[in-house]
């Protein structure tokens, strides 16, 4: 047999076309900080500290408090600092508490 190995991109693509996720890449992969009009700039200021406000105020959540307490006897080394709180945890940890208290804020 003489198949051609298509990726799995192209699998999801349909027809071995480019696809839209494949474009979009290409698109944000070749663009430049210059390039993006003040107002993105702005709004993508505004979005991080936004997220960073929210993760500081969710720090001290019951739930992340209870992740902490549940999870700390298991984690490693202490690598990480966590936004808004002292305690330092692994990396893994830390991503974990990270991702969890912005919701919650």
């Amino acid at each position: 047999m003489n198949e051609k190995a298509v990726s799995p991109s192209d699998r999801l693509a349909g027809s071995g076309d480019a696809g839209a996720t494949r474009q979009l890449g290409r698109f944000i992969s070749s663009l430049r900080f210059e390039q993006l009009p003040p107002p993105v700039v702005a709004e993508a200021v505004r979005a991080v500290v936004n997220l960073m406000g929210c993760a500081i105020g969710g720090a001290h959540h019951e739930s992340v408090d209870i992740t902490l307490a549940g999870l700390g006897p298991f984690a490693g080394p202490p690598q990480a600092g966590n936004a808004g709180r002292s305690e330092r945890t692994d990396c893994l940890l830390a991503a974990l508490l990270g991702g969890l208290a912005p919701p919650v804020a």
